[in-house]
């Protein structure tokens, strides 16, 4: 098991801590989603493998801050990071021949809707539980669309 965190010096104590009472350790990689470089690498030193993926945590309810290609923080780590991270990792995945991916949500969808035209809060003022809301339901619907097309 090796677990992904943007911060690898914070994990450790926590890791360690697990790790006392497991019989094979977890490991750290360092894994920034928001960062295209940060997956990549985290893909490239991939090895071996992998029978379960599970995009987990993100960022929540920050201010307005943009990622690379101008991507809104919060969809451009809960979703797009995630999506870069699973596609990567797909021959690792398919190697098992039995391998599972799963997304972690929340039900925050019900508290806004998915404004297609402006997913990344380009035209619309910036509201971090509005932005953060719209981020389950769009993980749902353009995963299941993208999952699809690799089929």
């Amino acid at each position: 098991m090796t677990v992904g965190v943007r911060n690898t010096d914070a994990a450790a104590p926590v890791i360690a801590g697990i790790n006392a009472s497991l019989p094979r350790p977890i490991g750290i990689s360092p894994l920034d989603l928001a960062d295209r470089a940060s997956i990549a690498a985290f893909v490239e030193g991939w090895d071996g493998p992998l029978d379960i993926l599970i995009n987990n945590a993100g960022v929540m309810a920050t201010p307005e801050t943009r990622t690379w290609g101008g991507h809104e923080l919060q969809f451009a780590t809960n979703h797009l990071g995630h999506f870069a991270l699973s596609l990567g990792l797909r021959s690792a995945l398919a190697a098992t021949g039995s391998a599972r991916i799963v997304a972690v949500s929340s039900s925050a969808h019900q508290r806004s809707p998915v404004v297609f035209d402006d997913i990344d809060f380009r035209f619309r003022i910036y509201e971090p539980w509005a932005a953060y809301a719209t981020d389950p339901d769009n993980a749902v619907r353009l995963w299941d669309a993208s999952l699809n097309m690799l089929d």
